[in-house]
């Protein structure tokens, strides 16, 4: 985690910013950026894609693939049929392209998490392309 924080105080400095305006930019407090830069907590994953744009970095597609696999939890938690439609769809997309077995297994875990949703035919339809998906990369 070392080499990630200074990476990111160094990224910071190197762009102009203060921690004041990188937080500002960010909506989060400036401690936050401070706590990040220290190694005491880490972005939540909502944020890095912003913090990305942000630093002017762009994600790797397994870290892209990850948040947006996150974000699909979300909106299986909130009942958010859309949300996890087009977080889950874009995942998807990310690990036809790279063929990445972590971001199978980030689809295959989110997969266990659709039971509360899977009355939807499109969620239904999202299940079996997860499923097709991770087991045409397992084996």
């Amino acid at each position: 985690m070392a080499g990630r924080r200074s990476n990111l105080a160094l990224r910071r400095k190197t762009l102009g910013f203060t921690q004041e305006r990188l937080a500002a930019k960010l909506g989060v407090d400036r401690t936050t950026v401070q706590r990040w830069e220290s190694g005491e907590r880490e972005a939540q994953p909502w944020l890095r894609p912003r913090l990305a744009v942000a630093l002017q970095q762009t994600l790797s597609p397994r870290r892209r693939a990850r948040v947006l696999a996150y974000l699909a939890v979300i909106g299986i938690e909130l009942r958010d049929r859309d949300r996890v439609l087009n977080y889950a769809h874009a995942a998807l997309d990310e690990a036809r392209a790279t063929g990445s077995g972590m971001i199978g297994r980030k689809l295959d875990d989110l997969r266990r998490r659709l039971s509360p949703m899977r009355a939807d035919a499109q969620i239904r339809e999202l299940d079996d392309e997860i499923r097709t998906l991770t087991s045409t990369t397992r084996g």
